[in-house]
C-alpha cells in the first residue's frame, strides 16, 4: 500500500454535511468557530468569499465551485461584498419549496478523522483552498463527483444525506491526492511525498513499524548520507525521523486497539516493544492518554 493510502486508511475521513438549502435575497453567513475543518459547495447560483472580517474579498464563487477551510478559518459568504446584514440572521429556505433562480445553493460540512491524535493530512492543505471544477488541476477528477452532489443536494430520495457525506469524502481525498501530486506545496508531507528517497523511507516505516529503525539504516534506504537524511526529514515532515517512527507506531496501535479491539500486549507486540510497560509509557507520551482508556471506552 502506498503512503497517501495508508495514512488515509488509518485516519479514516468523515464528513458530516449540516446544511444543504438555498439563501435568497440579502444573507451573510459565517460558520467557523467549531474549532472543526469545514467545507462549502456552491450548488447553484453565486456567492462571495469573504475573510478577514470581511476586509478581504476573496471573489465570486459559482455553481460547481468549493472552498475548503482545514484549520477552521474565520470567513463569510454573502449575496453582497458590501452587505451590511448581520451574520446568521437569515434562514436557508429547503430545495422542497422549489428552486429560487435569484438564490444561492449552498452544501455546507464538517470534516474529522476518526483518529483524533493527527492532523497529518490536513496539514497538507493551506489554511484555505479555493477549487473551480471547471479550472486545471481539478476538472478531470472532481467536475463528475461535483455534478452528483449538485444533482443529491435537490433530490428528495431516501439516504440523500448519507449519500453526500460519502461524496464529500471523496472530494477531500482527491484534493489531497491532487494538491501533492502537482507538487503545490513546498513543505510538510505533501512536500515529502513528492522526494522519492523520503517516499521510499515512508512506505518502509509504514510496513514494518515494530522494526528496530535507527537513522542509519533509514539513511541508507534513501541514499544519503546519515546527517543529510536526517536534516532534510526534518525539513519536509518537520520531525526527526525517529519521532516519526514513534508517532507511527502509536498511531497504529491506537487504531488496532479501537478498531480490531486487539490486547495491550499484542499493541506492543505489533509497536516493537517487549514489555507492555514499555509500549504504555511510550503510548500516553505520544498520544497523551494510556491504553487502557482506549479499551476501556
Amino acid at each position: 500500500m502506498d503512503v497517501l493510502s495508508d495514512l488515509l486508511n488509518t485516519f479514516r475521513i468523515q464528513s458530516k454535511v449540516f446544511h444543504n438549502g438555498q439563501y435568497c435575497g440579502s444573507w451573510n453567513i459565517d460558520t467557523s468557530g467549531t474549532k472543526k475543518a469545514s467545507f462549502h459547495i456552491v450548488t447553484h447560483g453565486t456567492c462571495e468569499l469573504l475573510l478577514d472580517q470581511g476586509k478581504r474579498h476573496e471573489g465570486l464563487l459559482e455553481a460547481g465551485d468549493l472552498v475548503l477551510f482545514p484549520r477552521d478559518l474565520q470567513h463569510q459568504l454573502t449575496n453582497d461584498i458590501h452587505t451590511t446584514i448581520a451574520l446568521n440572521s437569515v434562514p436557508s429556505r429547503k430545495f422542497s419549496e422549489g428552486l429560487r433562480n435569484d438564490g444561492t445553493g449552498l452544501v455546507c460540512g464538517h470534516l474529522e478523522f476518526e483518529h483524533p491524535y493527527n492532523n497529518i493530512l490536513f496539514d497538507i492543505l493551506p489554511d484555505y483552498l479555493v477549487v473551480s471544477s471547471k479550472q486545471s488541476p481539478w476538472d478531470q477528477q472532481l467536475r463528475p463527483i461535483l455534478e452528483v452532489v449538485l444533482s443529491e443536494s435537490r433530490s428528495e430520495l431516501p439516504g440523500v444525506e448519507v449519500t453526500l457525506n460519502r461524496l464529500t469524502e471523496v472530494i477531500f481525498m482527491i484534493l489531497i491526492r491532487e494538491y501533492i501530486d502537482k507538487g503545490f506545496a513546498k513543505n510538510g508531507l505533501a512536500a515529502a511525498l513528492k522526494d522519492k528517497r523520503i517516499t521510499k523511507v515512508l512506505e518502509a516505516i509504514h510496513s514494518d513499524p515494530a522494526k528496530d529503525w535507527t537513522v542509519e539504516s533509514l539513511a541508507e534506504l534513501a541514499f544519503m548520507s546519515r546527517s543529510a537524511f536526517a536534516k532534510k526529514f526534518k525539513e519536509l515532515i518537520g520531525m526527526t525521523p525517529l519521532g516519526y517512527v514513534q508517532r507511527w507506531r502509536m498511531n497504529n496501535a491506537y487504531r488496532w486497539m479501537r478498531d480490531d479491539n486487539i490486547s495491550i500486549g499484542e499493541a506492543a507486540d505489533r509497536t516493537g516493544y517487549s514489555t507492555e510497560a514499555a509500549f504504555s509509557k511510550a503510548f500516553k507520551r505520544e498520544i497523551g492518554i494510556s491504553p487502557g482508556k482506549i479499551k476501556n471506552n
